[in-house]
């Protein structure tokens, strides 16, 4: 019961700072109005492909480590 709790807290917990962690992202790699080494130019905003790629590749890690770690648990 407490591996099944953990896993849906840990879960929960990934996709709640998700949204946190893109707008963060965004401010630290994309401020600013000139591309500076690759970095800036989007005004604090992440390009859309960044935001979908993160979020698509966060959703499939939790769906591969259900998988594994559910058949582990048990």
């Amino acid at each position: 019961m407490l591996v099944a709790g953990a896993g849906f807290f840990i879960d929960a917990y990934a996709v709640y700072s998700l949204n946190l962690i893109t707008t963060l992202l965004g401010v630290v790699f994309w401020s600013g109005h000139d591309h500076v080494d690759g970095y800036g130019g989007n005004n604090g905003l992440l390009p859309d492909s960044v935001s979908a790629a993160l979020k698509t590749s966060t959703v499939g890690g939790l769906i591969i480590g259900q998988l594994l770690f559910g058949s582990l648990a048990e």
